[in-house]
């Protein structure tokens, strides 16, 4: 098992890296999830079971499985109109339109060019993650205090109902 996992692990470093489309990469990695490693056999689940697993539609599943296919990242083997197809895990090439997405500029390999973030920058208030941490203890202490206080209320307007009551 322990090498199954090696396997999986070392393809997933592959993937963090591989410049997919989002909902194909969804797709790689449950495909890489399921594949046996140990045996190097293709996975065969029904296309409306990793729907579902996956959480997307049987349209979008086609497009994205066609879209991996053609850039060498899985090979599907085709068994029969109501037969699950066989699926196998290949290492790919990236997106030749990858660049022109919004979001590529931050991809690990882009790094190099993109300016120095500092630490401000990096949270969307401006706050450090120490700064963030002390925040939340001191909101942590000031609940503590408050319930402590509710508690002490609680306890002093019992006393008294207990005290009229007799």
């Amino acid at each position: 098992m322990k090498n199954n996992r090696t396997k999986l692990y070392k393809y997933a470093e592959l993937l963090i890296n591989a410049k997919l489309d989002s909902k194909a990469k969804a797709l790689l990695w449950f495909y890489a999830y399921v594949y046996n490693w140990e045996e190097a056999k293709a996975s065969y689940w029904s296309q409306r079971r990793i729907c579902a697993s996956v959480g997307m539609s049987s349209s979008t599943y086609q497009e994205k499985r066609k879209y991996l296919e053609d850039l060498g990242w899985i090979k599907v083997i085709h068994r029969g109109f109501e037969t699950p197809c066989k699926v196998s895990v290949l290492i790919g090439m990236d997106d030749p339109n990858y660049e022109s997405k919004s979001w590529a500029k931050w991809h690990p390999s882009n790094t190099s060019i993109l300016p120095e973030e500092s630490e401000e920058e990096r949270y969307e208030d401006g706050m450090t993650i120490e700064q963030q941490m002390k925040d939340l203890s001191q909101l942590e202490s000031n609940s503590m205090e408050i319930r402590h206080r509710n508690n002490h209320a609680e306890t002093e307007r019992f006393e008294n109902l207990m005290e009229w009551f007799g």
